[in-house]
């Protein structure tokens, strides 16, 4: 079942293109109302414009934007499971909102099987399927395997696969996602909010 999007943003051109696309993928979106800690599932908050709310419950996720590139006071508590930056492709927005309704959805159903992983160079094994990466997916791939179980910053992933921005890696990440879901429908690389992203 879909959940809610709340959408906190002054540029209403800008808010209303973020309502109609992620309308299209049915879910119920609100513009500029006051967060509710208990209907919101996912809020995305313009930073340059709007205040990053206090109070939401513990599985809201918060998805920050900004035009600005220096973003290390924008969310000093680090609220946002992440901070994309103006302008972003689409499908980076629409990646992630997938992945977590994705996640929350297998939590739900309790699927615990575990999956075999292994990285050979470009190539990625997952139990009986393979799938081949680029340089730098198998990079972002390589430093999640190196620290499973653990929650791997974006900062850190940026450095190590020698990106400027995190925006850069995000989008690296939501290739690997895209080439991962073509075999196999577990969520492999998850979002940890405050965190970065984990494999278990």
């Amino acid at each position: 079942m879909r959940g809610n999007i709340l959408i906190l943003c002054e540029d209403a051109t800008f808010a209303r293109m973020l309502e109609l696309e992620l309308s299209s993928m049915h879910f119920s979106v609100a513009m500029n109302a006051a967060p509710n800690a208990r209907e919101n599932d996912l809020i995305l908050v313009d930073l340059d414009s709007a205040s990053i709310p206090q109070k939401v419950g513990e599985s809201t996720r918060i998805v920050g934007f900004t035009r600005h590139f220096e973003v290390s006071g924008l969310d000093a508590r680090r609220r946002c499971s992440m901070i994309l930056h103006r302008p972003f492709q689409m499908r980076v927005l629409r990646e992630e909102v997938a992945h977590l309704e994705a996640s929350e959805h297998r939590e739900q159903k309790g699927d615990t099987n575990a999956l075999v992983l292994s990285l050979n160079g470009n190539t990625l094994t997952l139990g009986e399927a393979t799938v081949t990466l680029r340089p730098k997916e198998s990079a972002v791939m390589s430093c999640l395997l190196a620290n499973r179980g653990s929650a791997v910053s974006r900062e850190m992933l940026s450095a190590f696969v020698g990106e400027s921005t995190t925006n850069k890696t995000d989008v690296h990440v939501c290739y690997l996602r895209r080439k991962i879901a073509t075999v196999t429908e577990r969520a492999i690389i998850k979002t940890v909010r405050n965190k970065g992203y984990q494999i278990d």
